[in-house]
């Protein structure tokens, strides 16, 4: 999730130009303390820990004297950090305020935010956690804990996909569990974690954000998404930053591993709760959350005419937009596609969108999974039958929330492959104001006036008679 709110001009200014100026750098930001080291400990009071969920797991520290315990990872390169550590956010921040986007566009699109890294891990070793015992610093709980489901998410993506730390070279990560704002969010540019702390004003949160194991993994997953196809400058309302959203939910769900798909409940108090809900499936595309204050959309149709109608300061925002995609991810699971090959078929799909900021749309995203599915299902050398039923269940995902392929035929609404009365169907109650799930909208406007109305059903039924579909 990423964080927004405004900042002032001023302030914007002088933090632009802080991190422009020359800074001091550490030889290696892991170099700043003595190499980590690694045991199996039990909290001394006996108390749960509800990030790891146990009273007793392996901790991570680095003795820099005997009344200073660091809470870093030499291993894996990771750095919980407090207090004022927040290299970036500021700007990011105020990057990313849809009310303030388009003003600052011009000024903010040519900062390069790995000023604000190297500035940020300047400093790091000053604002690195550190407690005057393992025993203080196991029972304090955030920071262990934290630490602890950090290097799970760090070892799911090097053990599953070979891929180390986020940017895949095993660089300094920095991660903030006592984070005291709106939301959690990944840097843009700085390799910099921050999870919010929701012990001051948010009594209805348990207290540290990563006790969501769904949610440390999503804000870990934007850090790998920046490093592989590089959204840090999509517009907060395109098409690529919906799916850096999407993805982050998908694959914190595959490394949680309850694959409940509502995403961020173990934060919450109450049973029941969740920052969204990855399974719903409303009759008209979209559900408005009481709770979160949003209304999520899950058809890819309804979202296009929604978007198209509004001003362009009240644009449909990312995670709003993000459902369609990580709700195709939840029909698959739940038509049989095992976890073990959707997580690497979603991942692998990275690998095939198009790169930079902006320039990947949903529709190349089913054509990166489909092409993904297809080389992972050959590496495992999976049976033809196998690979066909598999297929048939991701290509039916994307047609239910109206994603078409990027080959699909004007007329086949229903991306079944074939142009019939069913699609005359489906023309016509939509033209009526049903909205029609397995319908897309782009194959549908046969008379390409940008509606869809009874024209496009009367010149589809036509061209049926006529055998001249093919030719639409």
């Amino acid at each position: 999730m990423k964080h927004r709110s405004i900042l002032s001009i001023a302030a914007f200014c002088a933090i632009a130009a802080q991190a422009l100026s020359p800074v001091t750098f550490y030889a290696s930001a892991a170099s700043a303390f003595p190499a980590s080291t690694e045991e199996m400990r039990s909290t001394s009071d006996g108390k749960y820990n509800p990030i790891v969920k146990s009273n007793r797991f392996r901790i991570t520290y680095s003795k820099v004297s005997n009344t200073s315990y660091k809470v870093y990872d030499s291993k894996r390169n990771i750095y919980i950090v407090g207090g004022d550590y927040d290299p970036v956010s500021k700007i990011e921040c105020y990057y990313r305020d849809r009310h303030k986007q388009y003003f600052f566009e011009n000024s903010l699109n040519g900062l390069d935010f790995s000023y604000l890294n190297a500035l940020g891990m300047s400093k790091l070793r000053y604002y690195t956690v550190s407690f005057s015992s393992k025993d203080e610093y196991m029972n304090e709980g955030i920071a262990a804990g934290t630490m602890y489901i950090m290097q799970q998410v760090y070892d799911f993506y090097l053990n599953e996909f070979d891929w180390k730390g986020t940017d895949g070279k095993g660089s300094a990560l920095a991660v903030n569990p006592y984070y005291y704002a709106n939301s959690s969010f990944a840097s843009p540019g700085g390799n910099f974690l921050a999870f919010l702390n929701y012990s001051k004003d948010h009594p209805e949160h348990k207290e540290a954000t990563t006790v969501a194991w769904d949610v440390a993994a999503h804000e870990y997953t934007h850090r790998v998404t920046i490093a592989k196809v590089k959204w840090e400058d999509a517009s907060p309302f395109s098409e690529a930053n919906a799916l850096s959203e999407a993805y982050s939910d998908i694959m914190g769900e595959y490394f949680e591993n309850k694959l409940t798909w509502k995403f961020g409940e173990d934060q919450y108090k109450a049973s029941g709760r969740y920052s969204r809900d990855l399974t719903c499936c409303p009759a008209d595309g979209k559900q408005f959350d009481p709770y979160i204050g949003r209304t999520f959309y899950y058809n890819y149709n309804t979202y296009l005419t929604e978007q198209s109608q509004r001003s362009d300061s009240d644009k449909i925002e990312a995670h709003e937009a993000s459902t369609v995609i990580s709700h195709a991810a939840y029909l698959m699971h739940r038509s049989g596609l095992p976890a073990y090959l959707g997580r690497e078929i979603w991942y692998t799909s990275l690998d095939y969108l198009t790169k930079g900021a902006d320039t990947a749309t949903f529709i190349q995203c089913r054509t990166a999974v489909q092409k993904a599915a297809e080389a992972v299902m050959n590496k495992r050398s999976l049976s033809a039958s196998d690979k066909a039923k598999y297929m048939n269940y991701i290509k039916n995902a994307f047609n239910t929330v109206g994603v078409p392929d990027h080959s699909s035929k004007m007329g086949d609404v229903n991306g079944d492959g074939r142009i019939d009365s069913t699609d005359v169907t489906k023309i016509t109650l939509a033209a009526r104001g049903y909205n029609e799930m397995d319908f897309s909208k782009q194959t549908a406007d046969v008379s390409r006036d940008g509606r869809i109305t009874m024209l496009d059903a009367e010149l589809l039924s036509a061209a049926i008679r006529n055998h001249t579909a093919d030719s639409l």
